[in-house]
């Protein structure tokens, strides 16, 4: 749709917020399956933050671009629990 189509445009890029105590197999698993079914033109960005707020890095998915939808929304906010900025 139209609308689909604006919003594949405005989404630029979207940036994915984890703690590193976080990352471990069942979540980088999960995380693959998801970029893999929601292949797009937005960058994907990660930052890992370290247990000390200060210390974080931001990582570049140069060969995964990645559709920002509802569902990507929904499962990252709800079954993955992982924070996000969009653009």
């Amino acid at each position: 749709s139209l609308l689909s189509e604006v919003k594949d445009k405005l989404v630029s890029k979207i940036t994915l917020q984890m703690p590193l105590s976080k990352l471990d197999d069942t979540t980088v698993a999960e995380l693959s399956a998801l970029i893999k079914n929601n292949s797009g033109n937005s960058l994907l960005y990660f930052q890992i933050i370290g247990e000390e707020r200060h210390m974080n890095i931001q990582l570049f998915s140069r060969p995964a671009k990645i559709r920002v939808n509802k569902h990507l929304v929904d499962t990252l906010r709800d079954e993955l629990d992982i924070d996000f900025k969009i653009n």
